[in-house]
């Protein structure tokens, strides 16, 4: 099998078209979706979340684990614009999202302990927040 097969071959689903769709908006398949550069919250004097930087690209999927405390949701919530940040920038689809509120940030959360609809499971919870936005699955 060609390199170019093997790659093909390892590309999540759903990845080449979100690929595509990247490159007719920006020109660059490889940008990321989301940028977190330099990321820092403090309560009082205690950092949170201290200097966090990663680039999310199409088609990756990121887990974000770690010790209760460590910042996990605090850095989530800075995604979302439920906290701002007291340092660095959330981008956003190659937009600075940063000082903009929940509502305006092309983001949704999905809370771990109560389910929008607790008879359904949870990747229905989710499935229907994505058809909600006619994304395709």
């Amino acid at each position: 099998m060609s390199a170019s097969g093997a790659a093909a071959a390892k590309t999540p689903a759903g990845a080449q078209e979100r690929g595509e769709a990247r490159e007719r908006a920006t020109g660059n398949p490889d940008e990321p979706l989301l940028c977190l550069a330099g990321l820092t919250k403090r309560y009082g004097q205690r950092a949170v979340v201290d200097g966090v930087s990663m680039d999310v690209r199409a088609g990756e999927l990121v887990c974000v684990l770690g010790p209760s405390g460590c910042g996990k949701t605090t850095t989530l919530r800075m995604i979302g614009g439920f906290e701002r940040a007291d340092e660095g920038q959330v981008i956003i689809d190659g937009a600075d999202v940063t000082a903009l509120g929940p509502e305006r940030r092309p983001t949704n959360m999905f809370f771990q302990n109560y389910a929008l609809w607790p008879h359904m499971t949870a990747a229905a919870n989710i499935a229907y927040g994505l058809r909600a936005r006619r994304r395709p699955q």
